[in-house]
């Protein structure tokens, strides 16, 4: 498993650290009024791209678990065809939305970022079938080499003094490539065509994953909810503050989604054998364990390394240093929230997450109005960690009960 979750981690990080790359340059070379809606737009195509999904990553996972290569292919075949529709819609919804709501007036800009939202869509239908089909590790090494590539383009290009469209450009240029090359994996390790059609009609798959769509965008929503209130009602440079710190800490967050993507796969293996919910209890105990060591001690060394690192690189964001103390902190409760709502998932229970996932939207939406009412834009982001911190106890106390109660 743990293999595992570092191919998936490189995998991941190369093509998401790259786009964290070009934004930490782009924000170093423009002040906070300029990087601000830059950096929401982004969150917006990001938003988006969850709801263009319409959760069926997270269920053509579990299916690509299946122990049948033959039907785990039909499924990823079914899965293509909605892929199709679903980019054309995050590509024309992203570009609208950006352009109408975030500040951004350059349709450029507007159209590079929303790519973003296309590209991932793409690359995580490659990720699924690979990981779940156990064979991610030989990928990871050509993604790892073809972001060494992209990483340098990245610095000749900012070196040369070129504009941030111009970066965003070839970032969009290399995220292209990344996503043909595992999609071109992917479709290499697919069983033959058996003339068989896949049961499930698109209307059934979007059916069966509209609870893990709504799921997905609200807990998306709510961990950004800080960023909507601090755009509706303080500066773009206020933004561009809070913007920097949420991405500085992104590197931590995807280690840990690298590790909770498979364990899900894992534990949806579990679910497909019919194991027993003791083999689940031994992985839910373990994993979370490490997932609260992890976040914790890399939470202080980035704390301490963005002490001194901020005021070298970024003088002019005064206020990103308290940001990023308090998505620090944050972040512990973040990596086990994505733990439990993975071994949640993997007993089939989307309906109650997302149950679980209105609540903690109304619970973060309160307590950012509150918090921003009274203590103006520190205490909306103080507001999303004390959500993060409902998350868990709601989490855990579900999960627990599912345990005791269910049979897989």
């Amino acid at each position: 498993m743990i293999l595992d979750a570092l191919s998936l981690l490189v995998t991941k990080a190369t093509f998401i650290g790259l786009r964290l790359f070009v934004l930490y340059l782009v924000a170093a070379s423009l002040g906070s009024a300029e990087f601000g809606p830059i950096a929401f737009a982004l969150t917006a195509s990001e938003i988006v791209r969850f709801a263009a999904d319409w959760g069926i990553d997270t269920l053509s996972l579990r299916f690509f678990s299946n122990p049948d290569h033959a039907a785990a292919s039909l499924k990823f075949r079914s899965v293509v065809r909605i892929k199709i529709v679903s980019g054309l819609i995050a590509l024309a919804a992203s570009a609208g939305i950006i352009l109408a709501f975030t500040g951004v007036s350059s349709l450029l800009t507007a159209l590079l970022v929303a790519a973003t939202a296309v590209t991932s869509l793409w690359l995580n239908l490659a990720i699924n079938w690979l990981q779940a089909r156990g064979i991610l590790r030989p990928a990871a090494l050509r993604m790892s080499v073809l972001g060494i590539v992209a990483g340098g383009a990245q610095v000749g290009v900012h070196l040369a003094g070129w504009g941030y469209e111009a970066r965003f450009g070839v970032m969009v240029g290399f995220e292209v490539a990344m996503a043909a090359l595992m999609l071109k994996l992917a479709f290499g390790d697919l069983a033959a065509r058996s003339g068989a059609n896949d049961p499930d009609t698109a209307a059934t798959w979007l059916r069966a994953s509209t609870p893990i769509a709504l799921a997905n965008i609200l807990a998306l929503s709510y961990a950004r909810f800080d960023q909507i209130y601090i755009r509706m009602f303080f500066s773009s440079a206020i933004l561009g503050q809070l913007a920097l710190a949420a991405r500085l800490t992104e590197p931590l967050l995807f280690v840990a989604a690298s590790m909770t993507s498979t364990i899900y796969a894992r534990a949806s293996t579990i679910v497909w054998r019919g194991d027993g919910i003791a083999p689940l209890g031994r992985m839910v105990r373990k994993w979370i364990a490490a997932a609260l060591v992890l976040s914790i001690g890399t939470a202080v060394v980035l704390a301490v390394a963005g002490h001194y690192g901020l005021r070298q690189f970024f003088p002019a964001y005064r206020h990103t240093p308290t940001f990023l103390w308090i998505a620090l902190a944050a972040l512990p409760f973040r990596c086990v929230n994505l733990c439990l709502t993975v071994f949640i998932q993997a007993l089939g229970e989307f309906r109650r997450m997302l149950t679980i996932n209105l609540v903690n939207f109304a619970n973060i939406a309160v307590l950012v109005v509150l918090g921003g009412h009274a203590y103006g834009f520190i205490g909306a982001a103080i507001a999303v960690l004390i959500g993060e911190m409902l998350n868990s106890f709601i989490q855990a106390r579900t999960l627990v009960t599912l345990l005791r109660k269910r049979t897989v």
